[in-house]
């Protein structure tokens, strides 16, 4: 399991990926082997406790400000900061407006998908069920900041639905459902992904 909120921080991905190969010749004997770990962790500590462990560090991952641009700049390597690119004056920036935007999406998602009210049509439930999908696959997967990509077109969808609707889109008012319950089921939401996106490096006691 990753002991990190934050990836780049003591990945346990490519040292258990090792061990898995190394593990048998064959990917039958590997997959028989790793049933078998799988299954012993799971009577030893107990599948609840290993759902809240996965459940206290897999979103903080999924939706962290520190996106895939940022770990990429120079910073402090315990703060999950790669180096990959060198240093700039306009570095400090960039990360800023990035994890500014990052938050504004993951605000404006929360509210959009919330007050969304077409949930007959089929584009919607598909998207809902997609999403729903995706989360609970990453609930039990090693987790990374840059997995949400394949998510944020649809999150970017209901994120701008919201934006269209205040922006004075003739069809907005059919499209969200603008009610105090909505409303504060929006600000509910809003805040779980915003603290997702920013408390695991507190959390964690991180530096940088």
């Amino acid at each position: 399991l990753d002991r990190s909120r934050s990836d780049y921080i003591d990945e346990a991905g490519l040292p258990a990926l090792t061990a898995f190969i190394e593990s048998a010749p064959t990917p039958q004997q590997r997959n028989a082997i790793y049933l078998d770990k799988v299954k012993t962790i799971l009577a030893e500590r107990g599948t609840l406790a290993v759902l809240g462990e996965q459940l206290g560090s897999q979103y903080f991952r999924l939706f962290n400000a520190k996106t895939l641009l940022v770990s990429q700049l120079p910073g402090p390597a315990c703060a999950g900061r790669m180096g990959a690119y060198g240093a700039n004056p306009l570095g400090p920036a960039l990360a800023g407006l990035s994890q500014a935007t990052h938050t504004i999406t993951l605000v404006l998602f929360g509210f959009g998908i919330v007050l969304w009210r077409r949930w007959r049509q089929p584009l919607a439930v598909f998207a809902a069920g997609y999403l729903a999908y995706q989360l609970a696959l990453y609930l039990g997967l090693h987790v990374m900041e840059r997995y949400l990509f394949q998510m944020l077109p649809l999150m970017c969808g209901f994120a701008g639905s919201l934006l269209a609707r205040f922006g004075g889109s003739a069809d907005g008012s059919a499209t969200l459902s603008i009610t105090p319950p909505r409303i504060a089921c929006g600000f509910v939401l809003a805040s779980i992904l915003v603290g997702l996106a920013w408390l695991g490096p507190v959390l964690d006691g991180q530096c940088g």
